[in-house]
């Protein structure tokens, strides 16, 4: 068994296309057929199921694939520990910051790490509901900013550091409320279309997790879609009451209120990270930055 054969492996699990795959490992597709067929040959049984349009993997395939991912995990971060260790520090680092996160301080701590650190290549991501999280827990990124629930535990090995809270109301335009109203019963609140942000790919995180019960829901893929249609007034949505802020102080969105059921709750926006990985000194200057910041 060889690391290239598990590279091969994930490539085209993670594609489920041996053309993507090939592309990916900048190899031909015959090349990696027969690079599977060894692998299976090598181990006794079958990994790939090849009899529909998409390749998957064969439940003895799944069990494999779990723990070869793994060991890709630690080749990689091993990798990490080796280019810190030769040059002092990370030669590049990435952080999820999602929208709901923006924050002058958190920036200004970006642009100091930056300045001490020119060596190293920076890459910030954005995203938006919990998608920072999404990335941690995929390994795509080193620390994430973002908002956060107890749950998300569950999505990894996490260890986080409490930044502020954050007070989650329901908004809307007051031109979609009859005759201005702001409070509302559930059942009105049902009759009027719900804004939400596109689910992430968390075992928790699917439509299901939404505030509306009966409302038809409008679903769309960044915070600043979702802005521009509640200003709009196409329907209402839940909203970090510091975001909005400005739009609630000059009347363009108006906080509603339910007069039956909760209608607002708090979340906390936290920087996190993985304990399972290893940190250099730029991600751990950022990371103890974050937790002087507040």
């Amino acid at each position: 068994m060889k690391l290239s054969q598990l590279k091969i492996l994930d490539a085209i699990v993670s594609s489920q296309s041996l053309k993507q795959a090939a592309e990916k490992c900048h190899k031909t597709q015959p090349a990696l057929t027969m690079a599977m067929q060894k692998l299976e040959q090598d181990i006794g049984f079958t990994l790939i199921d090849r009899s529909g349009y998409r390749l998957k993997l064969t439940p003895a395939g799944e069990r494999f694939y779990k723990q070869a991912k793994r060991v890709l995990s630690g080749c990689d971060e091993l990798d990490k520990i080796s280019s810190t260790l030769a040059l002092g520090y990370e030669p590049s680092i990435c952080i999820a910051y999602e929208q709901l996160a923006g924050d002058q301080r958190i920036s200004q701590l970006f642009g100091n790490v930056i300045q001490q650190f020119p060596r190293t290549q920076f890459k910030i991501v954005g995203g938006s509901r919990f998608q920072a999280v999404e990335k941690l827990a995929k390994g795509e990124v080193d620390i994430g900013i973002g908002p956060w629930f107890d749950i998300f535990h569950a999505s990894g090995d996490f260890q986080s550091v409490l930044l502020k809270p954050i007070d989650v109301i329901l908004v809307a335009s007051p031109k979609i409320l009859a005759n201005g109203r702001t409070t509302l019963t559930s059942d009105e609140l049902d009759d009027i279309p719900c804004l939400t942000l596109k689910p992430t790919e968390l075992p928790f995180d699917d439509e299901k997790l939404s505030f509306a019960k009966g409302s038809q829901v409008v679903m769309v893929e960044e915070l600043a879609t979702l802005r521009s249609l509640l200003l709009q007034g196409v329907g209402w949505g839940l909203a970090a009451k510091h975001v909005c802020k400005t739009e609630l102080e000059n009347g363009d969105l108006v906080q509603i209120r339910l007069s039956d059921d909760e209608d607002q709750f708090q979340s906390e926006l936290r920087a996190f990270r993985s304990n399972r990985n290893f940190y250099g000194p730029v991600a751990s200057a950022i990371w103890q930055g974050l937790q002087e910041l507040y």
